[in-house]
């Protein structure tokens, strides 16, 4: 058997065939000529109760910037003997769609809707942790996330409803989680389709947790690139201390900041930029994402030279309808109409 990669390691599915426990492999990414975005998911489940089995879905979602009334989302459903799975070299098959390291290929119709494709895209040296390292060493959070492809770079085509889009390195990533149970509430986005800064890379999440019973308060990890500088703030005492967020639908704010650097962002999108993608824990309690990859957003940069001084900004960039963001909690947003719709 070929000795796992890194990449591999990042990738493996950490299902062992037990209950309670769930899997997402994600893509999003954009198509820039067009202002369209594309959100790709492989997942699993494996409920606690008896009743339901273990199954594994494919998901496929579209967002238009230009028209969301041609926003679609189609997702189908099968038995988890059907998700095939190796994990070195990495690879993921279900239902004639398939995801490796570097490329994903696949086809789906229904309800109206049909969309194939066939992408390569970049990968990282090594994989981008989102939360503190110690939670890669235990199993200490109930989620668990990690990004193979911050900052990827996507060609290959997708066509969509019979429209056709040749991607030319255009920007995205591909991220794995998995674990037992979402959180109570997240807001999370990413973007490395910065206008004119194309090599700055955004990723972040603010998350509320519920622990014995007890909501804590809002925890947020960012991560920046932007002109050769990295601002990694993922790390727990940077969390706690120095990062901040606070969100509603269609809307996320979040600062974050050391003893000379701090960065204030905001992501936004509307309500008809939104598909409502519906979640279900392995312990059965349902969960609402409104996710989009069509959002604007914005990041200021500042610095100081020393904890005495004031602030002074040096740097402010911008994406216009290229970034992606997701607002989930535990009831559905009515303003979000469009909902990700089961095929057969």
């Amino acid at each position: 058997m070929p000795q796992a990669t890194e990449l591999d390691n990042a990738n493996r599915m950490r299902w062992s065939g037990g209950k309670g426990h769930y899997e997402v492999y994600y893509l999003t990414f954009n198509h820039l000529e067009s202002g369209c975005g594309f959100w790709i998911r492989h997942t699993m489940n494996a409920p606690l109760d008896d009743e339901r089995g273990a199954y594994a879905q494919m998901w496929f979602s579209m967002f238009d910037s230009k028209s969301p009334d041609d926003n679609f989302g189609i997702k189908k459903k099968f038995d988890a003997a059907a998700l095939e799975r190796t994990d070195a070299p990495f690879k993921l098959s279900l239902g004639g769609c398939s995801l490796e390291n570097g490329r994903l290929r696949g086809s789906m119709s229904g309800s109206g809707r049909e969309a194939s494709w066939d992408l390569e895209y970049s990968v990282n040296a090594k994989p981008h942790l989102h939360l503190p390292e110690m939670f890669y060493k235990k199993d200490i959070a109930d989620t668990t996330v990690l990004s193979p492809a911050l900052a990827a770079k996507f060609t290959g085509v997708i066509v969509a409803n019979g429209r056709r889009f040749e991607f030319k390195n255009d920007p995205g990533c591909q991220t794995h989680l998995w674990g037992r149970k979402h959180a109570r509430r997240w807001a999370w986005g990413h973007c490395n389709a910065f206008d004119g800064h194309p090599d700055s890379v955004f990723e972040g999440l603010t998350v509320h947790l519920k622990k014995a019973g007890v909501s804590l308060p809002p925890i947020s990890v960012l991560y920046f690139k932007h002109a050769g500088e990295e601002y990694r703030f993922t790390e727990l005492a940077s969390a706690i201390v120095g990062c901040k967020g606070e969100f509603t639908t269609g809307r996320w704010a979040f600062s974050a900041k050391d003893a000379v650097r701090m960065v204030k962002g905001q992501i936004t999108c509307g309500d008809s930029d939104m598909i409502r993608a519906d979640y279900s824990d392995p312990d059965g309690e349902p969960s609402y994402c409104h996710n989009t990859e069509v959002a604007s957003a914005r990041l200021t940069f500042f610095k100081r030279k020393h904890i005495f001084d004031g602030w002074s900004e040096i740097d402010s960039i911008e994406s216009r309808n290229a970034a992606h963001v997701e607002f989930a909690g535990r009831s559905a947003d009515p303003k979000v109409k469009n909902v990700i719709q089961d095929i057969t």
